[in-house]
């Protein structure tokens, strides 16, 4: 067999492609104005799916948005009025930054700390990235 053959043969072997959409779909944020304080209704479905601590999610938010607020059950809320463009904006940087990895952009990472430095552990290709603290 020469080369040409066997090539067409290993490819008529591998498996047909399916969609190519990702299997990790993260919800969009759900949030609405109640007077002056905006709440995101979906926030403990978004911490779930991310594999994402609330309260590691939450800091971040806070910080995006310089205000207070409280997580009551499964919705954040945060004091001010804030449209879901820039939550969903402050999300996405979110996942950026603490979730996909730096190297192969996938989602299956991890935040771990060894000693007094925070890493972002990468289960698919094992790279580690130190990441920012929000203490």
């Amino acid at each position: 067999m020469d080369y040409e053959k066997m090539l067409d043969k290993a490819y008529k072997s591998l498996p047909e492609q399916g969609d190519k959409t990702s299997r990790f779909q993260v919800p969009s944020v759900m949030g609405s104005v109640q007077g002056n304080k905006t709440i995101i209704s979906n926030f403990s479905q978004i911490c779930d799916v991310v594999n994402r601590k609330q309260s590691h999610v939450f800091k971040f938010f806070l910080r995006g948005l310089a205000t207070s607020g409280e997580i009551n059950q499964n919705t954040a809320i945060f004091i001010g009025k804030f449209g879901r463009n820039r939550l969903q904006e402050l999300l996405d940087k979110y996942l950026d930054e603490y979730v996909y990895c730096k190297e192969c952009k996938k989602p299956e990472t991890k935040l771990v700390r060894k000693d007094r430095i925070a890493f972002m552990k990468c289960g698919v290709c094992g790279a580690r990235h130190p990441i920012k603290s929000l203490k």
